[in-house]
């Protein structure tokens, strides 16, 4: 090793020291080495010496200092110190006051240069209505020793800068910059042109206000390095995660967990304008045509509608008696797989307006409560309108309905002759509307038990002897507001907690009206 070289240490790294191992974390990866602690005590010493930079000449205690010389390499390989000349732009540069930003984050091991050159030398250029809306934004690039050209006409900037705006028309013929968006309560910033949400307006959380123009410093110097992902989201609690814009890929962000503003949208709204995101090939799926399994589907009264996922064939649908909210319907049960296929984790995909209740009945799946079941008696069966439809095809069978006290929801199912039970497993209590999808799938099923496609509603494997049940007549449909103000206090008395996320690209279903969330539940010590 030359001699001649100078070293920097990034300042990047996390020292842990345990019996006769040493463990260095970075951002970027976790080592473990079996250094004694002489080793150990010199390699702390060669990071105090050489933070602002150092010749290795004086780092060495005498030319057959081959311990300095192993750790030295070590630290090298491992990315905690650069390597660098005379004179080259990491010494030129050090004093700058964003080279810490290059220097923590650059992910390679070799010093880069190039590209903290290309740092330095590029101008940056900031909207005059983003500096409105964000006042602290040029003064923050400045104290990091960028200054910064405020524009009010994009023609008259150099294309060579990196332009940072709020304003879509800017990009035309833009290949560097930086678009910032609303996104929820949040921001979205991207240097794609594929992410498309909410105008940047002057409703800003306080916290994003004074802290989001240093993270859009971090951003901005990143891209400006060569490296670093394409996207970033931050939330109004700054919670800040980068992505990649790649159509298809499945990335979840930090929410507030606040529900999407979307104004009214008719059913059939929503299924053109579903059917119209899916032409751009933003995901996976298509809707399913007669040349596919839902072809084959038998339907007597009632509709059907179906998607299928284009990787593995997977086909879904949905029934009903309502062609439009069946349409809906559909379309959330499929997106729900379809994440869940991808992250393996618990997905809730929900309409706008539906989101309180459906994440109500999604984390009630985790509350165990005492539970007494019962068969709906004859009466009651004939005043459920599909029942009285269906009549000739539900003889010999029941209805079961699962009646949980503490949250005072019910589970409904359609149990056949076999004395399997037939249903979705949700608590509810939106009584009439469960009993009526229950019954039309059930009787898809029994019409297409060979066609292979996955509906919302099922069989379960354990049969119940239905006929010893006490009958009951049907309950009156709980308040909803109640509902969830009663199941909300069950959550926080059983310590039953969640960390909600949402795809990073939620905001492109908002034209449809479905909110996508991923709902990781858990118990936790208090």
């Amino acid at each position: 090793m030359n001699a001649k070289l100078n070293l920097l240490n990034r300042e990047n790294v996390m020292i842990y020291r345990k019996d006769e191992t040493t463990l260095l974390k970075t951002s970027y990866k976790t080592l473990k080495f079996r250094l004694g602690i002489d080793e150990h005590e010199r390699l702390l010493e060669l990071l105090r010496q050489t933070r602002g930079g150092a010749a290795l000449e004086e780092l060495l205690r005498g030319q057959e200092d081959r311990q300095t010389l192993k750790l030295v390499k070590m630290l090298m390989e491992s990315g905690v110190l650069f390597g660098f000349r005379p004179g080259d732009a990491i010494e030129r540069y050090t004093e700058a006051a964003w080279f810490p930003i290059v220097a923590q984050y650059w992910p390679h091991s070799h010093a880069p240069a190039a590209e903290i050159e290309h740092v330095a030398q590029t101008p940056i250029a900031i909207s005059a209505e983003l500096e409105r809306l964000l006042p602290d934004l040029v003064g923050t690039f400045e104290e990091y020793g960028k200054k910064v050209r405020v524009y009010e006409r994009v023609e008259d900037v150099a294309d060579g800068a990196f332009l940072i705006t709020a304003e879509r028309e800017d990009l035309e013929n833009r290949s560097h910059h930086l678009f910032l968006q609303t996104y929820n309560s949040g921001w979205c910033g991207t240097s794609a042109a594929d992410p498309e949400y909410e105008r940047l307006n002057e409703d800003i959380h306080p916290l994003l206000r004074k802290f989001g123009p240093f993270y859009l410093l971090i951003f901005t110097i990143k891209r400006l390095s060569g490296f670093g992902r394409d996207t970033f989201y931050i939330n109004e609690n700054v919670k800040f995660i980068e992505t990649d814009s790649a159509p298809g890929e499945v990335e979840v962000v930090s929410t507030s967990q606040a529900p999407l503003r979307v104004g009214d949208r008719l059913p059939i709204e929503r299924i053109d304008r579903f059917e119209r995101y899916l032409e751009g090939g933003r995901l996976g799926l298509k809707i399913a045509n007669q040349s596919a399994e839902y072809g084959r589907l038998k339907q007597i009264g009632f509709s059907a509608y179906g998607i299928k996922d284009a990787a593995d064939q997977t086909e879904y649908a949905a029934v009903g008696l309502h062609f439009e909210e069946n349409g809906v319907e559909a379309i959330a049960f499929a997106l729900r797989h379809y994440f869940q296929k991808h992250t393996g984790g618990e997905w809730l995909v929900a309409r706008t307006e539906d989101y309180y209740y459906r994440k109500t009945q999604l984390l009630l799946a985790h509350l165990d409560e005492p539970r007494q079941a019962f068969r709906l008696s004859t009466s009651a069966k004939e005043g459920i309108k599909a029942f009285r439809a269906y009549r000739n095809f539900l003889e010999n069978t029941e209805i079961c309905l699962e009646r949980h006290s503490d949250s005072g929801s019910y589970k409904i199912s359609i149990v056949g002759p076999e004395g399997r039970p037939f249903g979705s497993g949700r608590k509810t209590i939106r009584l009439q509307e469960e009993l009526e999808q229950a019954i039309v799938h059930y009787i898809c099923r029994l019409l297409n038990p060979d066609v292979r496609i996955r509906l919302p509603f099922d069989a379960y494997e354990k049969k119940i002897d239905i006929r010893s049940l006490p009958e009951t007549e049907l309950p009156e449909e709980g308040q909803e507001p109640a509902f969830i103000e009663n199941a909300l206090s069950l959550f926080q008395e059983r310590n039953i907690r969640y960390e909600e996320l949402v795809w990073s690209r939620e905001y492109e279903l908002l034209e449809s009206g479905l909110c996508v969330r991923r709902i990781d539940v858990g118990e936790y010590s208090a």
